[in-house]
Protein backbone atom coordinates (compact mmCIF):
# COMPACT_ATOMS: atom_id res chain seq x y z
CA UNK A 1 0.00 0.00 0.00
CA UNK A 2 1.38 3.62 -0.86
CA UNK A 3 2.18 6.06 2.05
CA UNK A 4 -0.43 8.48 0.82
CA UNK A 5 -3.27 6.37 0.97
CA UNK A 6 -2.06 4.79 4.01
CA UNK A 7 -1.86 8.73 5.62
CA UNK A 8 -5.77 9.35 4.02
CA UNK A 9 -7.08 6.45 5.80
CA UNK A 10 -5.42 7.28 8.92
CA UNK A 11 -6.26 10.93 9.34
CA UNK A 12 -10.06 9.36 7.81
CA UNK A 13 -10.23 7.26 11.27
CA UNK A 14 -8.88 10.35 13.76
CA UNK A 15 -12.36 12.19 12.47
CA UNK A 16 -14.57 9.29 13.01
CA UNK A 17 -13.12 8.64 16.23
CA UNK A 18 -13.65 12.23 17.02
CA UNK A 19 -17.14 12.75 16.37
CA UNK A 20 -18.28 9.73 18.42
CA UNK A 21 -16.71 11.97 20.59
CA UNK A 22 -18.75 14.81 20.58
CA UNK A 23 -22.26 14.73 22.01
CA UNK A 24 -25.36 14.75 20.07
CA UNK A 25 -27.49 17.64 20.54
CA UNK A 26 -30.43 17.29 22.57
CA UNK A 27 -32.66 20.23 20.66
CA UNK A 28 -35.87 19.78 18.61
CA UNK A 29 -35.52 19.91 15.24
CA UNK A 30 -39.35 21.07 15.08
CA UNK A 31 -38.73 23.94 17.68
CA UNK A 32 -38.02 26.62 15.91
CA UNK A 33 -40.94 25.75 13.47
CA UNK A 34 -44.14 27.56 13.99
CA UNK A 35 -47.58 25.94 14.26
CA UNK A 36 -48.86 26.32 11.22
CA UNK A 37 -46.44 24.75 9.46
CA UNK A 38 -46.21 21.98 12.35
CA UNK A 39 -49.51 21.53 11.16
CA UNK A 40 -48.89 21.46 7.92
CA UNK A 41 -46.17 19.39 8.55
CA UNK A 42 -48.15 16.93 10.57
CA UNK A 43 -51.29 17.13 7.59
CA UNK A 44 -48.27 15.78 5.24
CA UNK A 45 -47.30 13.21 7.00
CA UNK A 46 -50.58 11.50 7.83
CA UNK A 47 -51.31 11.84 3.95
CA UNK A 48 -48.18 10.64 3.06
CA UNK A 49 -48.50 7.45 5.56
CA UNK A 50 -52.16 6.72 3.90
CA UNK A 51 -50.59 6.87 0.55
CA UNK A 52 -48.32 4.41 1.63
CA UNK A 53 -51.29 2.27 3.83
CA UNK A 54 -53.02 2.60 0.22
CA UNK A 55 -50.31 1.80 -1.58
CA UNK A 56 -49.75 -1.30 0.79
CA UNK A 57 -53.03 -2.39 0.32
CA UNK A 58 -53.05 -2.33 -3.08
CA UNK A 59 -50.32 -4.11 -2.84
CA UNK A 60 -51.77 -6.83 -0.94
CA UNK A 61 -54.66 -7.03 -3.20
CA UNK A 62 -52.04 -7.52 -6.38
CA UNK A 63 -50.38 -10.06 -4.43
CA UNK A 64 -53.69 -11.94 -3.28
CA UNK A 65 -54.66 -11.61 -7.28
CA UNK A 66 -51.41 -12.81 -8.25
CA UNK A 67 -51.94 -15.79 -5.83
CA UNK A 68 -55.15 -16.81 -7.48
CA UNK A 69 -54.20 -16.63 -10.77
CA UNK A 70 -51.17 -18.86 -9.84
CA UNK A 71 -53.83 -21.17 -8.53
CA UNK A 72 -56.11 -20.91 -11.22
CA UNK A 73 -52.74 -21.56 -13.55
CA UNK A 74 -51.49 -24.33 -11.57
CA UNK A 75 -54.87 -26.03 -12.05
CA UNK A 76 -55.01 -25.63 -15.56
CA UNK A 77 -51.80 -27.09 -16.11
CA UNK A 78 -52.77 -29.88 -13.68
CA UNK A 79 -55.69 -30.63 -15.87
CA UNK A 80 -54.08 -29.87 -18.57
CA UNK A 81 -51.61 -32.41 -17.62
CA UNK A 82 -54.13 -34.93 -17.00
CA UNK A 83 -55.48 -34.46 -20.62
CA UNK A 84 -52.35 -34.84 -22.06
CA UNK A 85 -51.92 -38.19 -20.19
CA UNK A 86 -55.41 -39.64 -20.86
CA UNK A 87 -54.58 -38.73 -24.65
CA UNK A 88 -51.10 -40.26 -24.62
CA UNK A 89 -53.09 -43.78 -23.11
CA UNK A 90 -55.75 -43.14 -25.36
CA UNK A 91 -53.09 -42.98 -28.34
CA UNK A 92 -50.71 -45.90 -27.34
CA UNK A 93 -54.37 -47.82 -27.03
CA UNK A 94 -55.02 -46.68 -30.20
CA UNK A 95 -51.66 -47.41 -32.10
CA UNK A 96 -52.33 -50.79 -29.65
CA UNK A 97 -55.15 -51.68 -32.00
CA UNK A 98 -54.16 -50.27 -35.03
CA UNK A 99 -51.25 -52.53 -34.97
CA UNK A 100 -53.54 -55.65 -33.95
CA UNK A 101 -55.60 -54.57 -36.65
CA UNK A 102 -52.73 -54.86 -39.14
CA UNK A 103 -51.86 -57.84 -37.96
CA UNK A 104 -55.16 -59.36 -38.52
CA UNK A 105 -55.66 -57.80 -41.79
CA UNK A 106 -52.15 -59.59 -42.55
CA UNK A 107 -53.21 -62.88 -41.08
CA UNK A 108 -56.56 -62.66 -43.01
CA UNK A 109 -54.44 -61.52 -46.41
CA UNK A 110 -52.14 -64.82 -46.12
CA UNK A 111 -55.46 -67.16 -45.17
CA UNK A 112 -57.11 -65.53 -48.37
CA UNK A 113 -54.42 -65.52 -50.64
CA UNK A 114 -50.98 -66.75 -49.47
CA UNK A 115 -50.08 -69.79 -49.04
CA UNK A 116 -52.13 -72.03 -46.75
CA UNK A 117 -49.24 -74.58 -44.82
CA UNK A 118 -48.16 -73.19 -41.68
CA UNK A 119 -45.17 -75.63 -41.00
CA UNK A 120 -43.20 -73.43 -40.98
CA UNK A 121 -40.34 -75.42 -43.06
CA UNK A 122 -39.80 -73.20 -45.99
CA UNK A 123 -36.81 -74.09 -47.68
CA UNK A 124 -34.76 -71.24 -49.02
CA UNK A 125 -34.93 -70.50 -52.49
CA UNK A 126 -31.66 -71.04 -55.29
CA UNK A 127 -29.98 -68.07 -55.50
CA UNK A 128 -30.84 -66.70 -59.13
CA UNK A 129 -27.63 -67.50 -61.06
CA UNK A 130 -26.27 -64.78 -63.69
CA UNK A 131 -25.88 -65.63 -66.78
CA UNK A 132 -23.89 -62.87 -67.78
CA UNK A 133 -21.76 -63.69 -65.34
CA UNK A 134 -21.35 -67.10 -66.11
CA UNK A 135 -20.48 -66.24 -69.61
CA UNK A 136 -17.97 -63.46 -68.66
CA UNK A 137 -16.02 -66.49 -66.04
CA UNK A 138 -16.08 -69.02 -68.55
CA UNK A 139 -12.97 -69.18 -70.76
CA UNK A 140 -13.01 -72.17 -72.49
CA UNK A 141 -10.87 -74.49 -70.27
CA UNK A 142 -11.80 -77.45 -68.61
CA UNK A 143 -11.92 -76.22 -65.10
CA UNK A 144 -13.89 -73.15 -65.74
CA UNK A 145 -17.60 -74.87 -66.32
CA UNK A 146 -20.65 -73.11 -66.40
CA UNK A 147 -22.59 -73.18 -62.94
CA UNK A 148 -25.91 -72.47 -64.83
CA UNK A 149 -25.59 -75.81 -66.47
CA UNK A 150 -23.05 -77.73 -64.25
CA UNK A 151 -24.13 -76.22 -60.93
CA UNK A 152 -20.59 -75.50 -59.74
CA UNK A 153 -21.77 -74.64 -56.49
CA UNK A 154 -22.89 -77.96 -55.39
CA UNK A 155 -20.49 -79.89 -53.32
CA UNK A 156 -19.84 -83.24 -53.34
CA UNK A 157 -21.29 -84.35 -50.62
CA UNK A 158 -24.64 -82.48 -51.60
CA UNK A 159 -24.80 -84.19 -55.02
CA UNK A 160 -24.48 -87.95 -52.71
CA UNK A 161 -27.20 -86.94 -50.50
CA UNK A 162 -29.57 -85.52 -53.62
CA UNK A 163 -29.05 -88.75 -55.38
CA UNK A 164 -29.48 -90.73 -52.63
CA UNK A 165 -32.86 -89.46 -52.49
CA UNK A 166 -33.68 -89.75 -56.35
CA UNK A 167 -33.12 -93.15 -55.88
CA UNK A 168 -35.19 -93.39 -52.96
CA UNK A 169 -38.14 -91.85 -54.03
CA UNK A 170 -38.30 -94.55 -56.99
CA UNK A 171 -38.09 -97.35 -54.74
CA UNK A 172 -41.54 -98.34 -54.92
CA UNK A 173 -41.92 -98.57 -58.89
CA UNK A 174 -39.54 -101.64 -58.22
CA UNK A 175 -41.25 -104.63 -59.88
CA UNK A 176 -44.03 -102.31 -61.72
CA UNK A 177 -44.58 -101.53 -65.11
CA UNK A 178 -44.43 -98.40 -66.24
CA UNK A 179 -48.06 -97.97 -67.48
CA UNK A 180 -50.45 -95.26 -65.87
CA UNK A 181 -53.32 -95.00 -68.04
CA UNK A 182 -55.74 -97.72 -68.78
CA UNK A 183 -59.73 -98.28 -68.58
CA UNK A 184 -62.22 -100.91 -67.32
CA UNK A 185 -63.97 -101.30 -70.48
CA UNK A 186 -61.29 -102.26 -73.06
CA UNK A 187 -62.54 -102.87 -77.34
CA UNK A 188 -60.17 -104.57 -79.47
CA UNK A 189 -59.37 -103.53 -82.98
CA UNK A 190 -57.82 -106.60 -84.41
CA UNK A 191 -56.18 -105.99 -87.68
CA UNK A 192 -56.31 -108.63 -91.15
CA UNK A 193 -53.58 -110.12 -91.47
CA UNK A 194 -54.04 -111.10 -94.90
CA UNK A 195 -54.18 -107.97 -95.86
CA UNK A 196 -49.79 -107.56 -95.34
CA UNK A 197 -47.85 -106.56 -98.48
CA UNK A 198 -47.33 -109.79 -100.62
CA UNK A 199 -43.89 -111.38 -99.39
CA UNK A 200 -44.40 -110.07 -96.19
CA UNK A 201 -43.65 -112.50 -93.12
CA UNK A 202 -45.93 -112.08 -90.37
CA UNK A 203 -43.40 -111.58 -86.82
CA UNK A 204 -45.68 -110.43 -83.39
CA UNK A 205 -48.39 -108.54 -83.23
CA UNK A 206 -48.60 -105.04 -80.38
CA UNK A 207 -51.35 -103.00 -79.76
CA UNK A 208 -51.47 -98.81 -79.84
CA UNK A 209 -53.93 -97.57 -77.05
CA UNK A 210 -56.62 -94.97 -77.74
CA UNK A 211 -58.47 -93.23 -74.97
CA UNK A 212 -62.31 -92.02 -75.67
CA UNK A 213 -65.02 -90.86 -73.95
CA UNK A 214 -67.99 -91.82 -74.74
CA UNK A 215 -70.98 -89.24 -73.08
CA UNK A 216 -74.96 -89.08 -74.11
CA UNK A 217 -77.97 -90.10 -72.83
CA UNK A 218 -80.05 -92.29 -73.80
CA UNK A 219 -84.03 -92.55 -73.05
CA UNK A 220 -85.54 -95.73 -72.45
CA UNK A 221 -89.19 -96.63 -73.90
CA UNK A 222 -90.14 -99.46 -71.66
CA UNK A 223 -93.31 -100.80 -73.26
CA UNK A 224 -96.47 -101.28 -70.92
CA UNK A 225 -98.84 -103.72 -71.64
CA UNK A 226 -102.24 -102.93 -69.84
CA UNK A 227 -104.51 -105.91 -69.86
CA UNK A 228 -107.48 -107.38 -68.38
CA UNK A 229 -106.92 -110.59 -65.92
CA UNK A 230 -109.46 -113.42 -66.14
CA UNK A 231 -111.17 -112.09 -63.58
CA UNK A 232 -111.71 -108.82 -65.77
CA UNK A 233 -109.32 -106.23 -63.53
CA UNK A 234 -107.23 -103.47 -65.46
CA UNK A 235 -103.57 -104.73 -64.88
CA UNK A 236 -100.49 -103.03 -66.22
CA UNK A 237 -96.96 -104.96 -66.64
CA UNK A 238 -94.07 -105.26 -68.35
CA UNK A 239 -93.76 -108.20 -70.26
CA UNK A 240 -89.87 -108.43 -71.70
CA UNK A 241 -88.64 -110.15 -74.50
CA UNK A 242 -85.45 -112.56 -74.52
CA UNK A 243 -82.96 -109.94 -75.56
CA UNK A 244 -84.40 -106.97 -73.35
CA UNK A 245 -84.34 -106.00 -70.26
CA UNK A 246 -85.60 -108.55 -67.53
CA UNK A 247 -86.38 -105.43 -65.55
CA UNK A 248 -87.42 -101.69 -65.58
CA UNK A 249 -83.75 -99.24 -64.81
CA UNK A 250 -85.82 -96.41 -63.48
CA UNK A 251 -85.04 -95.37 -59.49
CA UNK A 252 -88.16 -95.49 -57.17
CA UNK A 253 -90.07 -91.64 -57.48
CA UNK A 254 -88.15 -90.18 -60.77
CA UNK A 255 -87.50 -90.78 -64.53
CA UNK A 256 -83.45 -91.78 -63.92
CA UNK A 257 -82.14 -94.77 -64.12
CA UNK A 258 -79.75 -95.50 -61.37
CA UNK A 259 -76.61 -95.19 -63.40
CA UNK A 260 -77.79 -91.30 -64.27
CA UNK A 261 -78.91 -90.55 -60.89
CA UNK A 262 -75.28 -91.74 -59.69
CA UNK A 263 -73.62 -89.72 -62.18
CA UNK A 264 -75.83 -86.41 -61.31
CA UNK A 265 -75.37 -87.00 -57.93
CA UNK A 266 -71.49 -87.54 -58.34
CA UNK A 267 -70.93 -84.21 -60.35
CA UNK A 268 -73.26 -82.45 -58.12
CA UNK A 269 -71.79 -83.26 -54.72
CA UNK A 270 -68.18 -84.92 -55.09
CA UNK A 271 -67.31 -82.52 -57.83
CA UNK A 272 -68.79 -79.71 -56.72
CA UNK A 273 -70.48 -78.59 -60.33
CA UNK A 274 -73.30 -76.05 -59.35
CA UNK A 275 -76.81 -77.27 -60.52
CA UNK A 276 -76.62 -74.21 -63.60
CA UNK A 277 -73.42 -75.82 -64.52
CA UNK A 278 -75.18 -79.23 -64.56
CA UNK A 279 -78.04 -78.17 -66.17
CA UNK A 280 -76.09 -77.05 -69.11
CA UNK A 281 -73.96 -80.32 -69.42
CA UNK A 282 -77.48 -82.00 -69.79
CA UNK A 283 -78.43 -79.73 -72.16
CA UNK A 284 -75.59 -80.75 -74.43
CA UNK A 285 -76.16 -83.66 -74.06
CA UNK A 286 -79.57 -82.76 -76.15
CA UNK A 287 -81.62 -84.07 -72.88
CA UNK A 288 -84.17 -81.34 -71.35
CA UNK A 289 -84.83 -81.75 -67.66
CA UNK A 290 -86.43 -78.82 -65.34
CA UNK A 291 -84.08 -77.64 -62.75
CA UNK A 292 -86.45 -78.70 -59.77
CA UNK A 293 -86.77 -82.21 -61.37
CA UNK A 294 -83.51 -82.50 -60.73
CA UNK A 295 -83.47 -81.46 -57.40
CA UNK A 296 -86.28 -83.99 -56.47
CA UNK A 297 -84.34 -86.69 -57.55
CA UNK A 298 -81.40 -85.56 -55.45
CA UNK A 299 -84.21 -85.73 -52.81
CA UNK A 300 -85.68 -89.28 -53.50
CA UNK A 301 -82.22 -90.49 -53.46
CA UNK A 302 -81.23 -88.85 -49.89
CA UNK A 303 -84.06 -90.01 -48.84
CA UNK A 304 -82.80 -93.93 -49.48
CA UNK A 305 -79.17 -92.94 -48.18
CA UNK A 306 -80.62 -91.68 -44.82
CA UNK A 307 -81.64 -94.99 -44.03
CA UNK A 308 -78.05 -96.25 -43.94
CA UNK A 309 -76.57 -93.09 -41.75
CA UNK A 310 -77.66 -95.33 -38.12
CA UNK A 311 -75.76 -97.92 -39.30
CA UNK A 312 -72.85 -95.53 -40.06
CA UNK A 313 -73.24 -93.62 -36.58
CA UNK A 314 -73.13 -96.60 -35.04
CA UNK A 315 -70.16 -97.45 -36.42
CA UNK A 316 -68.77 -93.83 -36.04
CA UNK A 317 -69.19 -93.96 -32.27
CA UNK A 318 -68.80 -97.69 -31.40
CA UNK A 319 -67.32 -98.59 -28.18
CA UNK A 320 -63.75 -97.49 -27.59
CA UNK A 321 -63.63 -95.15 -30.61
CA UNK A 322 -61.32 -92.57 -31.36
CA UNK A 323 -62.92 -89.81 -33.62
CA UNK A 324 -61.83 -86.21 -34.64
CA UNK A 325 -64.45 -83.53 -34.81
CA UNK A 326 -64.70 -79.70 -36.71
CA UNK A 327 -67.58 -77.39 -37.73
CA UNK A 328 -67.37 -75.63 -40.93
CA UNK A 329 -69.38 -72.41 -42.03
CA UNK A 330 -72.32 -71.74 -44.85
CA UNK A 331 -74.86 -69.16 -46.26
CA UNK A 332 -78.35 -70.80 -45.90
CA UNK A 333 -81.30 -68.85 -47.22
CA UNK A 334 -84.23 -68.55 -43.71
CA UNK A 335 -86.94 -66.32 -43.82
CA UNK A 336 -85.97 -64.53 -47.19
CA UNK A 337 -82.83 -64.36 -45.87
CA UNK A 338 -79.16 -65.55 -46.17
CA UNK A 339 -77.50 -66.22 -42.79
CA UNK A 340 -74.24 -68.19 -41.66
CA UNK A 341 -74.81 -71.80 -40.53
CA UNK A 342 -73.00 -74.26 -39.41
CA UNK A 343 -71.84 -77.90 -40.41
CA UNK A 344 -70.34 -80.77 -38.31
CA UNK A 345 -67.88 -83.75 -38.90
CA UNK A 346 -67.39 -86.65 -37.07
CA UNK A 347 -64.25 -89.18 -38.72
CA UNK A 348 -63.01 -92.22 -37.07
CA UNK A 349 -59.75 -92.99 -38.75
CA UNK A 350 -60.21 -96.71 -37.33
CA UNK A 351 -64.06 -97.52 -39.09
CA UNK A 352 -62.42 -95.61 -41.91
CA UNK A 353 -65.90 -93.50 -41.83
CA UNK A 354 -67.03 -89.78 -41.77
CA UNK A 355 -70.55 -88.75 -40.95
CA UNK A 356 -71.68 -84.92 -41.70
CA UNK A 357 -74.65 -83.57 -39.33
CA UNK A 358 -76.61 -80.53 -39.20
CA UNK A 359 -78.75 -79.17 -36.71
CA UNK A 360 -80.79 -76.00 -38.04
CA UNK A 361 -77.29 -74.12 -38.73
CA UNK A 362 -76.90 -74.06 -34.97
CA UNK A 363 -72.72 -74.30 -33.70
CA UNK A 364 -73.79 -74.86 -29.75
CA UNK A 365 -73.10 -77.24 -27.69
CA UNK A 366 -76.37 -78.94 -27.54
CA UNK A 367 -75.69 -80.16 -31.45
CA UNK A 368 -72.97 -81.77 -30.23
CA UNK A 369 -74.27 -82.97 -26.89
CA UNK A 370 -77.31 -84.73 -28.81
CA UNK A 371 -74.91 -86.49 -31.31
CA UNK A 372 -72.61 -87.70 -28.95
CA UNK A 373 -75.33 -89.03 -26.64
CA UNK A 374 -74.47 -91.97 -24.38
CA UNK A 375 -72.06 -93.26 -26.43
CA UNK A 376 -69.03 -94.78 -25.16
CA UNK A 377 -66.00 -93.41 -27.06
CA UNK A 378 -62.58 -93.55 -25.41
CA UNK A 379 -61.54 -89.66 -27.11
CA UNK A 380 -62.33 -87.18 -29.04
CA UNK A 381 -60.25 -84.77 -30.73
CA UNK A 382 -61.41 -81.06 -31.52
CA UNK A 383 -59.62 -77.30 -32.52
CA UNK A 384 -60.53 -76.00 -28.86
CA UNK A 385 -63.56 -74.32 -29.62
CA UNK A 386 -65.23 -73.55 -26.65
CA UNK A 387 -68.26 -76.01 -27.19
CA UNK A 388 -66.19 -79.06 -27.06
CA UNK A 389 -65.26 -77.76 -23.53
CA UNK A 390 -67.99 -79.38 -21.72
CA UNK A 391 -66.01 -83.25 -23.04
CA UNK A 392 -63.75 -81.73 -20.26
CA UNK A 393 -66.57 -81.03 -17.32
CA UNK A 394 -69.62 -83.13 -18.36
CA UNK A 395 -67.68 -86.57 -20.22
CA UNK A 396 -65.31 -86.98 -18.07
CA UNK A 397 -64.62 -90.55 -18.90
CA UNK A 398 -63.85 -89.36 -22.31
CA UNK A 399 -60.15 -87.68 -23.66
CA UNK A 400 -60.31 -84.82 -25.12
CA UNK A 401 -57.29 -84.14 -27.38
CA UNK A 402 -56.71 -80.29 -29.10
CA UNK A 403 -54.41 -79.63 -31.96
CA UNK A 404 -51.07 -78.78 -32.21
CA UNK A 405 -51.61 -77.76 -36.12
CA UNK A 406 -53.47 -74.70 -34.75
CA UNK A 407 -50.99 -73.92 -32.05
CA UNK A 408 -47.84 -73.70 -34.58
CA UNK A 409 -50.16 -71.73 -36.95
CA UNK A 410 -51.29 -69.09 -34.10
CA UNK A 411 -47.09 -69.09 -33.64
CA UNK A 412 -46.08 -68.94 -37.45
CA UNK A 413 -48.67 -65.64 -37.50
CA UNK A 414 -46.83 -64.37 -34.69
CA UNK A 415 -43.47 -64.86 -36.61
CA UNK A 416 -44.76 -63.89 -40.10
CA UNK A 417 -47.10 -60.94 -39.36
CA UNK A 418 -45.94 -59.81 -35.91
CA UNK A 419 -42.35 -60.45 -36.50
CA UNK A 420 -42.16 -61.72 -33.17
CA UNK A 421 -38.56 -64.24 -32.89
CA UNK A 422 -39.57 -65.45 -29.86
CA UNK A 423 -42.65 -67.63 -31.92
CA UNK A 424 -39.41 -69.55 -34.35
CA UNK A 425 -38.83 -71.64 -31.03
CA UNK A 426 -42.22 -73.16 -30.53
CA UNK A 427 -42.44 -73.31 -34.65
CA UNK A 428 -38.81 -75.34 -34.68
CA UNK A 429 -39.73 -77.46 -31.87
CA UNK A 430 -43.17 -78.23 -32.63
CA UNK A 431 -41.64 -79.21 -36.22
CA UNK A 432 -40.01 -81.71 -34.44
CA UNK A 433 -42.96 -83.52 -32.74
CA UNK A 434 -44.10 -83.35 -36.27
CA UNK A 435 -41.32 -85.07 -37.80
CA UNK A 436 -41.37 -87.82 -35.36
CA UNK A 437 -44.87 -88.62 -36.18
CA UNK A 438 -43.71 -88.83 -39.79
CA UNK A 439 -41.10 -91.43 -38.90
CA UNK A 440 -43.32 -93.41 -36.91
CA UNK A 441 -45.86 -93.47 -40.18
CA UNK A 442 -43.10 -94.57 -42.44
CA UNK A 443 -41.72 -97.06 -40.51
CA UNK A 444 -45.16 -98.53 -40.28
CA UNK A 445 -45.42 -98.76 -36.33
CA UNK A 446 -47.98 -100.12 -34.56
CA UNK A 447 -50.39 -97.84 -32.15
CA UNK A 448 -48.41 -99.62 -29.08
CA UNK A 449 -45.02 -98.95 -30.59
CA UNK A 450 -46.30 -95.42 -31.31
CA UNK A 451 -47.10 -95.38 -27.63
CA UNK A 452 -43.85 -96.30 -26.01
CA UNK A 453 -41.96 -94.12 -28.74
CA UNK A 454 -44.40 -91.24 -27.65
CA UNK A 455 -43.22 -91.70 -23.96
CA UNK A 456 -39.68 -91.73 -24.64
CA UNK A 457 -36.84 -89.43 -23.53
CA UNK A 458 -36.40 -87.39 -27.24
CA UNK A 459 -40.78 -87.04 -27.29
CA UNK A 460 -40.49 -85.46 -23.47
CA UNK A 461 -37.38 -83.89 -23.95
CA UNK A 462 -38.69 -81.51 -26.41
CA UNK A 463 -42.50 -81.45 -24.93
CA UNK A 464 -40.53 -80.04 -21.32
CA UNK A 465 -38.05 -77.25 -23.41
CA UNK A 466 -41.35 -75.96 -24.85
CA UNK A 467 -42.93 -75.70 -21.29
CA UNK A 468 -40.20 -74.09 -19.97
CA UNK A 469 -39.84 -71.18 -22.98
CA UNK A 470 -43.70 -70.75 -22.71
CA UNK A 471 -43.20 -70.43 -18.44
CA UNK A 472 -41.09 -67.94 -18.95
CA UNK A 473 -42.52 -65.96 -21.73
CA UNK A 474 -45.81 -65.87 -19.54
CA UNK A 475 -43.70 -64.54 -16.69
CA UNK A 476 -41.67 -61.57 -17.98
CA UNK A 477 -43.59 -60.76 -21.87
CA UNK A 478 -40.20 -60.71 -23.39
CA UNK A 479 -40.93 -60.25 -26.78
CA UNK A 480 -44.36 -59.91 -27.63
CA UNK A 481 -45.22 -57.80 -30.12
CA UNK A 482 -49.17 -56.83 -30.34
CA UNK A 483 -51.64 -59.60 -30.04
CA UNK A 484 -50.40 -62.18 -31.63
CA UNK A 485 -47.73 -64.03 -29.75
CA UNK A 486 -50.22 -63.25 -26.33
CA UNK A 487 -52.82 -65.18 -28.91
CA UNK A 488 -50.63 -67.71 -29.32
CA UNK A 489 -48.80 -67.94 -25.86
CA UNK A 490 -52.17 -68.07 -24.04
CA UNK A 491 -54.03 -71.00 -26.52
CA UNK A 492 -51.28 -73.36 -25.82
CA UNK A 493 -51.04 -72.95 -22.34
CA UNK A 494 -54.58 -73.09 -21.68
CA UNK A 495 -54.83 -76.15 -23.32
CA UNK A 496 -51.35 -77.77 -22.65
CA UNK A 497 -52.62 -80.93 -21.12
CA UNK A 498 -55.54 -81.25 -24.03
CA UNK A 499 -52.14 -80.72 -26.38
CA UNK A 500 -49.78 -83.29 -24.84
CA UNK A 501 -53.02 -85.98 -24.11
CA UNK A 502 -52.32 -87.32 -27.52
CA UNK A 503 -48.82 -89.29 -25.86
CA UNK A 504 -51.24 -91.18 -23.96
CA UNK A 505 -52.17 -93.68 -26.53
CA UNK A 506 -50.65 -94.12 -30.21
CA UNK A 507 -54.26 -94.57 -31.89
CA UNK A 508 -54.37 -90.67 -31.00
CA UNK A 509 -53.33 -87.52 -33.27
CA UNK A 510 -51.10 -85.00 -32.75
CA UNK A 511 -53.15 -82.93 -34.84
CA UNK A 512 -56.81 -82.11 -36.07
CA UNK A 513 -56.48 -82.49 -39.35
CA UNK A 514 -58.36 -85.81 -40.30
CA UNK A 515 -61.53 -83.72 -39.77
CA UNK A 516 -60.44 -80.33 -41.16
CA UNK A 517 -59.60 -82.21 -44.47
CA UNK A 518 -62.79 -84.06 -44.72
CA UNK A 519 -64.51 -80.53 -44.57
CA UNK A 520 -62.54 -79.14 -47.49
CA UNK A 521 -64.80 -80.95 -49.69
CA UNK A 522 -67.85 -78.74 -47.88
CA UNK A 523 -65.59 -75.69 -48.41
CA UNK A 524 -65.16 -76.34 -52.31
CA UNK A 525 -68.73 -76.60 -52.79
CA UNK A 526 -69.41 -73.73 -50.73
CA UNK A 527 -66.78 -71.32 -52.88
CA UNK A 528 -69.00 -72.71 -56.13
CA UNK A 529 -72.30 -72.87 -55.00
CA UNK A 530 -71.97 -69.96 -52.56
CA UNK A 531 -75.45 -70.58 -50.64
CA UNK A 532 -78.02 -72.97 -50.12
CA UNK A 533 -81.88 -72.41 -50.65
CA UNK A 534 -82.89 -73.74 -47.29
CA UNK A 535 -82.73 -76.28 -44.40
CA UNK A 536 -83.49 -79.10 -46.14
CA UNK A 537 -80.94 -78.51 -49.37
CA UNK A 538 -78.07 -78.83 -46.43
CA UNK A 539 -79.37 -81.54 -45.10
CA UNK A 540 -79.27 -83.60 -48.34
CA UNK A 541 -76.13 -82.27 -49.18
CA UNK A 542 -74.53 -83.71 -45.45
CA UNK A 543 -76.06 -86.92 -46.43
CA UNK A 544 -74.36 -86.87 -49.84
CA UNK A 545 -71.15 -85.70 -48.58
CA UNK A 546 -71.14 -88.50 -45.73
CA UNK A 547 -71.29 -90.98 -47.74
CA UNK A 548 -68.71 -89.30 -50.24
CA UNK A 549 -65.99 -89.07 -47.62
CA UNK A 550 -66.65 -92.89 -46.40
CA UNK A 551 -65.88 -94.03 -49.79
CA UNK A 552 -62.93 -92.03 -50.08
CA UNK A 553 -61.87 -93.33 -46.87
CA UNK A 554 -62.44 -97.09 -47.77
CA UNK A 555 -60.40 -96.13 -50.66
CA UNK A 556 -63.50 -97.06 -53.26
CA UNK A 557 -65.05 -95.65 -56.08
CA UNK A 558 -67.50 -93.15 -54.98
CA UNK A 559 -69.44 -92.93 -58.58
CA UNK A 560 -69.66 -96.91 -58.11
CA UNK A 561 -70.69 -97.15 -54.80
CA UNK A 562 -73.86 -94.99 -56.34
CA UNK A 563 -74.29 -96.98 -59.06
CA UNK A 564 -74.60 -100.08 -56.90
CA UNK A 565 -76.65 -98.37 -54.19
CA UNK A 566 -79.41 -97.01 -56.44
CA UNK A 567 -79.56 -100.30 -58.65
CA UNK A 568 -79.62 -102.30 -55.23
CA UNK A 569 -82.90 -99.94 -53.94
CA UNK A 570 -84.19 -100.39 -57.47
CA UNK A 571 -84.50 -103.73 -57.09
CA UNK A 572 -86.14 -103.50 -53.40
CA UNK A 573 -83.37 -104.84 -51.32
CA UNK A 574 -83.46 -103.49 -47.79
CA UNK A 575 -80.18 -105.21 -45.81
CA UNK A 576 -78.65 -101.92 -45.40
CA UNK A 577 -76.17 -103.22 -43.15
CA UNK A 578 -75.03 -104.65 -46.49
CA UNK A 579 -75.44 -101.83 -48.47
CA UNK A 580 -72.52 -99.38 -46.76
CA UNK A 581 -69.45 -98.40 -48.41
CA UNK A 582 -67.43 -101.24 -47.18
CA UNK A 583 -70.07 -103.92 -47.27
CA UNK A 584 -71.95 -103.82 -50.60
CA UNK A 585 -68.72 -105.37 -52.16
CA UNK A 586 -66.42 -103.16 -54.09
CA UNK A 587 -62.97 -103.59 -54.71
CA UNK A 588 -60.33 -101.10 -53.75
CA UNK A 589 -58.36 -98.59 -56.39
Amino acid sequence: MEKDELLKRVLMMQRLQGMEMVPVSAEDPYASMEKDQLISMIHFLVKREEERAQENQELKDMVRELRETRNSLMKSVNLLSKQLADSSNEKAALLQKIDDLMSMISVNNKVRFGSKSQKGTKKKAAPVQDREKDKDDFDGTNGATMTSNSQADVTPAEETESTEQTQKSFEYRKGMKYQTMFADNRIVHESDRNLLPEGATYIRSEYKSSYDQVSYIVQHDYEIIIYKDKNGDMQKGYFPKSEEPSVIDQFPGTHASSSLLANLVFNKYHMNTPIYREMDRLFNNNMTVCRNTVYNWFVKGSDHLKKVLPILKEKLLAKGAVVNCDETWCRVKVAGKYGKKYIWCMVNKEAKVAVYFYDNGSRGRQVLRDFLGNTEIDALQSDGFNVYMFIDKELVDVDHICCFAHARAKFQYALEQGKDEDARFFITNIGRLYDLEEQYRLRHLSPKEIQQERQGKLTSGIIHRIRQRLDKLLADGIGMKGNLMQKALNYINSFWDQLVLYLKDGRYCIDNSLAERSLRTLTVERKNSLTFGSHAGVEISVIYHTFIQTCKMCGISTLEYFKQFFKAIMQGRTDYENMLPMTIGIKKQ
